[in-house]
């Protein structure tokens, strides 16, 4: 929501983060956060190509991380489990200890891209001359 405006009345409970002056952002407590994680798991499970998930079980915004504002390590790991049992059977999961700002998360995505383009799923870019 915007950081002028007062705070939703569905979100006055709940810890936000003022970014910075035009956005804030809301936690999600513990249930809300498995619903999500549910939503997800539909949504690749109507994949219909290669699909992976990374799971980065560290955090996935900047405020969630051990020791920022919105950490909450209860919520947290609810949307975890969730998500380790939502994951379909089509899709592949991929999970990392850090944070989806870690260079680990990075360096899975692009694990993964690498395999698909060896593998003939994503058509290799063609060079460009210098």
């Amino acid at each position: 929501f915007p950081t002028w405006q007062t705070v939703p009345s569905r979100f006055i409970e709940r810890p936000y983060h003022a970014h910075n002056r035009l956005l804030a952002s809301v936690t999600s407590d513990a249930s809300t956060r498995k619903e999500i994680a549910r939503a997800i798991g539909e949504k690749l499970a109507a994949a219909t190509g290669p699909t992976a998930f990374i799971l980065p079980a560290g955090g996935i915004q900047q405020w969630d991380q051990e020791g920022e504002p919105l950490h909450d390590p209860e919520a947290l790991s609810a949307f975890v489990e969730e998500m380790r049992a939502s994951v379909p059977a089509n899709a592949e999961l991929h999970e990392i200890a850090g944070h989806i700002n870690d260079a680990a998360f990075c360096a899975k995505a692009l694990e993964i891209f690498d395999r698909w383009v060896a593998d003939g799923i994503v058509p290799p870019g063609r060079r460009q001359a210098a």
